[in-house]
């Protein structure tokens, strides 16, 4: 049912390793407009650099059209600057304890 009304991604500020991610719900209504995408995309991004120029996978690849968003993904959002190529997904999975084991 989700798939059918909106689109729900998490995205990271590029450069950015201290702010977790943060999601973004993006109606059916509003898939068409890329532009309007990266409106709210930057509101919510609150990027030091300003508006979001564009969103792309942790990977480095530009996302360039809303039909290649895919719900449930993770994107960053990258403003004038280059993307920066950090370990984003890393923050999302819970470091063990560096003496686990070891009493």
């Amino acid at each position: 049912f989700t798939e059918l009304c909106c689109l729900l991604c998490s995205v990271f500020r590029n450069g950015d390793l201290l702010c977790p991610p943060f999601r973004i719900i993006i109606p059916k209504n509003m898939r068409q407009d890329w532009e309007n995408i990266l409106i709210e995309v930057t509101e919510k991004a609150n990027l030091r650099t300003g508006a979001v120029r564009r969103l792309c996978t942790v990977d480095g690849v530009a996302v360039s059209s809303e039909e290649e968003l895919v719900s449930g993904q993770y994107y960053v959002a990258v403003g004038t600057e280059k993307f920066k190529k950090l370990p984003y997904v890393e923050l999302l999975v819970p470091k063990a304890p560096a003496h686990s084991g070891l009493r």
